[in-house]
């Protein structure tokens, strides 16, 4: 059997020790996408007014293993494992998400050859990768409540989803697009998973499945985390 502690800390803290090139930061976690203009403004203030609001996404997030058997959550080492990765954009948020990224760096007991890409889901919508894949893209069309404010086309989601083998780095994105332009949205409104309100229009996750390597040890713990970010906020390590 394997043992499978609860999902904590930093998946920056794997990635640095595992060497991957760019993880290591003296400033701390791995930053969200590059914004040189820092987060999306809100509207312009009235006449006079010293001060412009920020409005900005927030996620909260976990990743789920195998319940596995007793506290130690023992399951056997020639079993499927699923993952589900979830993430929402809070109630308190004042923004809807324009670009999510989640990052997962395998676990190096695991058998990365039997990686398969599952579900990902965003407010409302469904996607599933097809069977066997190690990658996934897709341009999606939702519309309200899983998207909010307003484009010059029509806002689309790009959705990506990618498996590196040499590194075992596994990396979701889905990225909204106005149509008209081909870039994100101007509207600093606009985008999908607006702030959640008890509808599940602000949920999601991702998921997949994987095999522990053969030949491995009983009693070897297999443990790891995941990352998300959300806009240019910074990564978030699942709980």
């Amino acid at each position: 059997p394997l043992d499978v502690p609860d999902w904590a800390g930093k998946l920056v803290d794997l990635a640095c020790a595992a060497g991957i090139k760019g993880a290591c930061s003296s400033s701390g976690p791995l930053p969200g996408p590059s914004d040189p203009a820092g987060p999306r403004p809100g509207p312009s203030n009235p006449a006079g007014s010293a001060t412009t609001p920020v409005i900005v996404s927030s996620d909260p997030n976990d990743k789920i293993g195998p319940a596995g058997v007793g506290v130690q959550r023992i399951v056997a080492t020639d079993g499927e494992l699923n993952y589900m990765i979830r993430f929402e954009n809070m109630i308190t948020a004042t923004a809807p998400v324009q670009e999510l990224v989640v990052l997962d760096l395998l676990n190096p007991n695991l058998d990365w050859a039997t990686f398969q890409l599952r579900d990902i889901a965003y407010g409302g919508r469904l996607l599933s990768a097809p069977a066997n894949v190690t990658q996934f893209a897709t341009r999606d069309f939702p519309v309200a409540p899983t998207i909010a404010g307003t484009v010059s086309g029509t806002m689309a989601i790009d959705v990506t989803a990618v498996l590196n083998p040499q590194t075992g780095r596994v990396e979701w994105r889905l990225r909204a697009i106005d149509t008209a332009t081909s870039a994100p949205p101007e509207d600093p409104f606009a985008g999908f998973l607006p702030p959640e309100n008890g509808t599940g229009r602000g949920q999601g996750y991702v998921s997949f499945s994987i095999k522990p390597k053969a030949g491995i040890a009983s009693g070897t713990v297999v443990s790891n985390s995941a990352s998300i970010i959300f806009d240019t906020n910074e990564a978030i390590a699942t709980n």
